[in-house]
């Protein structure tokens, strides 16, 4: 898919993905892991070059719940909102293991006691940070792709 997008923004995907280490075999192989500090690098790289600041959510929008495989049909199996959300928080490196979310349950309206507000955290611990300015095209794909899951 990212291939798609930047062919489609006119710049050249191949020596892109070549520099930062993914292969189209890799890209195509569902069981191929991907480090994730090459796929951040690959997206920002990606959206600067094309001058597309919203790389990350053009792409989100030709994804569904089946780019997160197993942990898809898992949260599918949710029957309420905290569920589904558990259900990720506890399962998501199913996905990959630098994605964080995680749920505080425990916050409060100063306004309206009676309301129930969940607050939700996501993000990418990469553990190899070198030459990494910014996440933003990955934290928006992310962030994208749980929208699609709870709405």
């Amino acid at each position: 898919m990212i291939i798609l997008r930047n062919q489609q923004l006119g710049i050249d995907p191949k020596s892109l993905l070549d520099k930062h280490g993914i292969s189209l075999a890799d890209l195509q192989d569902d069981n191929s892991w991907i480090k994730h500090s090459s796929l951040v690098q690959l997206l920002e790289e990606s959206s600067q070059r094309a001058n597309c600041p919203d790389l990350g959510l053009r792409i989100s929008s030709h994804q569904d719940i089946r780019i997160l495989g197993v942990l898809g049909v898992i949260m599918q199996s949710a029957t309420t909102f905290r569920e589904l959300i558990k259900f990720a928080t506890d399962l998501l490196f199913l996905h990959g293991p630098a994605l964080q979310l995680h749920m505080n349950e425990h916050v409060t309206d100063p306004l309206d006691s009676n309301s129930e507000i969940i607050e939700i955290s996501f993000d990418i611990q990469l553990t190899q940070t070198t030459n990494i300015l910014s996440k933003r095209q990955a934290l928006d794909l992310g962030l994208a792709w749980l929208s699609v899951i709870v709405f």
